[in-house]
């Protein structure tokens, strides 16, 4: 009963991905999206093949090593363990064996061979035919999550006992979350997995290097790692990684290259290997409990020239860095990256071309009693799951402080009614952009403030808004409006037909068409001159009330950054900061056309100049935009 308890317990987390997607692509991947990501997996190995996402220019980037075709990965002779879940036991075992209650088990050789032992003097990643040379069971699939399954039978590679291992991969805003639950069914058994993503945040299109040593590492816990003899099996030591080393990593953020001319680099990643293929210790248990999402990342990496970064969250005890130092420059990019007809960049992976970050346990523990990983690596029938989670959150600007992350625009072209004039250019949502204070869901209205004003829109208030507002536009000026706490409803692109705030909030009494939009802490609306907005069902409820200094018409303040730094935010708040003029509250009519020619702003509020968010969508020039009301009358022409 023990036991079924445990399974179904295990089972859990996978149950709510029950809907069927639509199936692979024709390259045989299943595509998931988040917000501004997207990413592929096959089902050889459980991998990951494609990570996009945009860069800092706008520009998608392909982050992560594989092939274009998912029929290459099994037929590959050299078979870098390439995005996959490698199985049963990750990493070495010592002599390939190893020993559970008195009986020795022999694992099949796969690595470091030797005259005296030509398959190998070790097991690397469970063997020759470990889970990542294998087929996985596409269990269930959505557009955001897909769950895969493996059952390893009783004796395979040399280990004892059946293992079923289901494997989860969800895209949830900005974060790729990774669940991996194991369980011994019929024998104690071994049991240690890992991701082996090949990662390079300039998708292999940096114009100034083929290799990662432009990447920053940070490893906060990562004061010490695991000693290993000069073919990489443990000694059984755990030394410290002295501040200031070649495997400081933890005091500060450092350059992957830094200190690739340091000798004390050669035969840090075994004989006659210059470079890393180390096991990292994640030292933060040492105070008590504490809790992995919120306990800050094992490992930062970022690359300032695309200004791509990525948080690595995890459950586990260690972390494996390699730095690709092995790559022979015979393996080829996908079509979604590298450089195109560039004879200084050839489209491969060089050494060093990459780099493997591995969330795991201690390598080799099971032949190391004297850590006590027993409970993490060994498993029995009618005991607990094995269980590893990890968290990947990408963002932009490549540092933890920077108010932007990673985000995916939409538009929304809005036609002119019989009150509303609205836009040739489209209104934009930039969901969960900005990001929120550290242990707080508020964004930074100082933070907010001084991204706005550098890029050339003056930020006039911060209201923080009832439950309800008249539906209105602003003939002069195009609008950004930043939410910085709570949740609300929006409606755009009509006017209300009554004065009556009940009837043309909840009743009926406002214009047919439009669109309506749930906004909370985090979003960001570039809304064109002419288009109409209300917003309403604002939450947390609280009496409308202007938070910052002044009439409503600027930020009254010698010094606003500060000003701003020492709001307390409460209830709905948003910042609203215009472009090209000042603002004005119309309910309908006007001049249409005079609101349609306001001009186009020099820069994205959020965006700046990089060319994504307006600067793509928004129209320029003096290209006509024929409009017609809905309503089926007069048609109007605008010169943008």
């Amino acid at each position: 009963m023990l036991f079924k308890t445990a399974v179904v317990a295990a089972l859990l987390p996978f149950a709510f991905a029950t809907k069927k997607g639509k199936g692979p692509d024709k390259d045989g991947k299943y595509w998931l999206s988040g917000d501004g990501i997207k990413a592929a997996f096959i089902p050889y190995g459980a991998s990951i093949t494609n990570l996009l996402i945009d860069d800092q220019f706008g520009v998608s980037r392909d982050i992560v090593a594989g092939f274009d075709n998912a029929t290459h990965y099994s037929v590959d002779k050299g078979h870098p363990h390439l995005g996959g879940v490698p199985g049963r036991y990750a990493n070495r075992i010592r002599n390939s064996t190893f020993e559970i209650d008195g009986t020795k088990y022999k694992v099949t050789p796969n690595d470091n061979p030797t005259p005296e032992s030509p398959k190998g003097a070790d097991t690397l990643h469970g063997g020759p035919d470990g889970w990542d040379y294998r087929n996985f069971t596409v269990v269930s699939y959505t557009d955001s999550s897909i769950t895969f399954s493996i059952v390893d039978p009783d004796g395979k590679e040399g280990f004892p006992g059946e293992v079923v291992s289901y494997v989860t991969y969800t895209l949830t805003g900005h974060d790729w979350d990774i669940k991996i639950v194991a369980l011994a069914t019929t024998k104690k058994t071994p049991i240690m997995l890992t991701s082996h993503t090949y990662w390079n945040l300039d998708g292999f299109a940096n114009n100034e290097t083929n290799t990662i040593s432009n990447h920053s590492l940070h490893m906060p816990y990562g004061g010490q790692r695991v000693a290993t003899d000069n073919i990489l099996i443990p000694t059984g030591d755990i030394i410290p990684n002295k501040k200031g080393s070649v495997n400081d990593f933890w005091s500060k953020p450092k350059m992957i290259g830094d200190q690739e001319n340091n000798k004390d680099l050669k035969g840090n990643c075994g004989f006659n290997c210059t470079g890393y293929d180390t096991c990292y210790t994640v030292n933060r248990g040492q105070l008590g409990q504490y809790d992995w999402r919120t306990e800050g990342p094992v490992a930062t990496l970022s690359s300032s020239w695309s200004g791509i970064q990525v948080d690595i969250y995890s459950d586990q005890d260690a972390f494996q860095f390699y730095s690709c130092t092995q790559q022979k420059g015979d393996f080829p990019l996908k079509k979604t990256q590298g450089l195109k007809d560039n004879a200084d960049f050839p489209r491969i992976i060089p050494k060093y071309g990459c780099v493997v970050l591995e969330v795991q346990d201690y390598i080799d523990g099971i032949n190391n009693p004297e850590w006590m990983r027993e409970e993490k690596q060994l498993f029995e029938p009618g005991g607990n799951p094995y269980v590893l989670q990890a968290k990947y959150t990408f963002s932009l600007k490549g540092a933890k402080d920077k108010l932007v992350t990673m985000t995916n625009i939409k538009q929304y072209h809005l036609l002119p009614t019989h009150l509303i004039p609205n836009s040739p250019r489209p209104l934009l949502h930039y969901k969960n952009v900005l990001a929120k204070r550290p242990s707080s869901s508020h964004c930074d209205p100082a933070e907010t403030w001084a991204m706005f004003t550098k890029n050339e829109w003056d930020v006039e208030w911060i209201f923080r808004y009832a439950d309800t507002q008249l539906s209105h536009f602003h003939s002069e000026a195009h609008e950004c409006m930043a939410v910085l706490s709570g949740t609300a409803t929006i409606r755009f692109g009509v006017g209300d037909t009554s004065e009556d705030l009940q009837d043309n909030t909840y009743g009926s009494a406002w214009e047919e068409g439009g669109v309506v939009l749930e906004a909370e802490a985090g979003d960001v609306f570039v809304i064109p001159a002419g288009v109409a907005h209300k917003t309403h069902k604002a939450k947390p409820a609280a009496e409308f009330k202007l938070m910052s200094p002044g009439v409503g018409h600027g930020i009254e303040a010698d010094d606003p950054r500060k000003a701003l730094s020492e709001l307390e935010l409460s209830g709905y708040c948003m910042m609203g900061a215009y472009n090209g003029g000042d603002w004005d509250f119309v309910k309908s009519g006007g001049d249409y056309e005079k609101s349609w020619r306001v001009p186009k702003p020099k820069f994205d509020p959020v965006f700046g100049a990089s060319g994504q968010g307006l600067g793509k969508a928004w129209p320029g020039g003096n290209r006509e935009a024929e409009l017609k009301p809905t309503g089926g009358k007069d048609k109007s022409k605008a010169r943008l």
